[in-house]
């Protein structure tokens, strides 16, 4: 090893240059044995020996000498008569070492030098130049072989199955959302009410105050907004029932009447208008609108005083459905004569709710109208249906125990996964 050649002295025998007369070789130009070594002295075959008189100067053995020693072997022997000498060599010095020899210098690591020297060797560069080529194949990827490995991989599989239950959840969540809501029943009292009662086609064509009144109370006086909400006769002009008033469109029960509010801008409007502020033209536009809202009782221009109502946040109007169809048009066109609506009017809302037994839904309509500084109604009118089941679960509806069961299973799978979330985080955390 290393450390035993650092620590090993020699004496060698001189290498003489090769040839037929050459000290140490013989006749055929082969090895000969060199000559018997001085007592205490180390032989190396076909080496240098310093201590005989053919030898030159006595000096440190240098490494170009100590690798034509371990080189100058016949290039015919084998590696098996390599090996040996190898070993003799190495024997040799340990037995030196033992005796303690004479010392010359000390040699630099053999296995060192040995690699050094082994760079031009041609065997090594082809084994370089094969480990070089398996490292490039090794470097190609195969793309089918690694998307295979990747498939079968236990977390791939797990990704993808979970990227399944993810999706599973949200049809879950789809499908009990939509029993919740009772989409088809809803659609069709939406559709209904939509083309009849409230009449959307009429709520959007409102633009000015002239145009919401007779939507609301109509030209005549019936044919408007109340008299479908209220009416009192058949198709045919005979008056309807006692107990078929109430009714709206035939199947849809009123609940308690029809709510109209109107929202109004505070009334002090002999403030200059802010925009104008230092204008030249502020003389001839002194009255605007003010942002904050009237929360205060108002005085129409024929002197009736309508009331502020917090429950309903503005000045609210009720038409009962116990009044009939002739009182609740009777007060409709009151409020028309009175001006109920002026500069003031920022937003209308008009409000009724029914009940569907056929569907067992209630029925929330909110018919708004906003009136914009133009002047005129201006893309604020908007027309707001919601049908809501306030029985979920009745036992005569399969469909109910169905929603039920599937409800109960959203809402352990929710809590599962909330849980794992929150598990997740502490980990992360900690």
């Amino acid at each position: 090893n290393d450390s035993m050649t650092d620590r090993r002295h020699y004496n060698a025998a001189a290498v003489p240059a090769r040839g037929a007369n050459s000290p140490g070789m013989g006749a055929a130009g082969g090895l000969k044995p060199a000559a018997p070594a001085a007592s205490g002295a180390i032989t190396v075959p076909g080496a240098i020996n310093r201590n005989s008189t053919d030898a030159p100067a006595q000096g440190p053995l240098n490494a170009q000498e100590h690798y034509h020693a371990r080189h100058t072997l016949d290039p015919h022997q084998n590696a098996s008569t390599q090996s040996a000498s190898q070993a003799s060599r190495t024997s040799s010095v340990n037995e030196s070492n033992i005796q303690g020899a004479p010392t010359v210098s000390r040699l630099p690591s053999l296995s060192r030098l040995s690699s050094a020297f082994s760079l031009n060797d041609p065997l090594n560069s082809a084994r370089r130049k094969a480990k070089q080529q398996e490292a490039m194949q090794a470097a190609n990827v195969d793309i089918a072989g690694s998307l295979d490995r990747m498939e079968s991989w236990p977390q791939k599989r797990k990704g993808y199955f979970d990227l399944l239950l993810f999706f599973l959840f949200n049809v879950l969540y789809i499908v009990v959302l939509a029993l919740q809501l009772r989409v088809g029943p809803s659609f069709a009292i939406d559709k209904g009410l939509r083309s009849v009662t409230v009449n959307q086609d009429s709520v959007t064509g409102v633009l000015t105050q002239a145009d919401f009144w007779d939507y609301f109370v109509g030209a005549d006086l019936k044919s408007g907004l109340v008299g479908r909400v209220f009416p009192d006769k058949w198709y045919n002009g005979d008056v309807i029932e006692q107990e078929n008033l109430g009714f709206v469109e035939s199947y849809n029960k009123l609940i308690g009447g029809l709510l109209l509010v109107q929202h109004r801008s505070d009334n002090n409007l002999t403030a200059a208008c802010s925009d104008l502020s230092g204008s030249s033209y502020a003389s001839f536009y002194s009255l605007c609108f003010k942002e904050k809202q009237m929360t205060s009782n108002f005085t129409t221009a024929n002197g009736v005083v309508y009331p502020f109502s917090t429950q309903y946040d503005g000045h609210s109007v009720f038409f009962g459905v116990a009044e009939g169809h002739t009182n609740n048009l009777a007060l409709a066109a009151k409020l028309k004569k009175d001006r109920f609506t002026d500069i003031e009017t920022t937003a209308l809302n008009v409000k009724f709710a029914m009940y569907n037994g056929h569907f067992a839904l209630f029925t929330f309509v909110d018919i708004s109208f906003k009136f914009d500084r133009n002047g005129v109604f201006n893309g604020g009118n908007h027309v707001d249906i919601q049908s809501v089941s306030i029985e979920p679960y009745l036992g005569s509806r399969p469909s109910d125990w169905t929603r039920l069961g599937l409800e109960i299973v959203f809402m352990i799978w929710l809590f599962k996964q909330i849980t794992a979330f929150i598990k997740q985080v502490i980990v992360c955390n900690l």
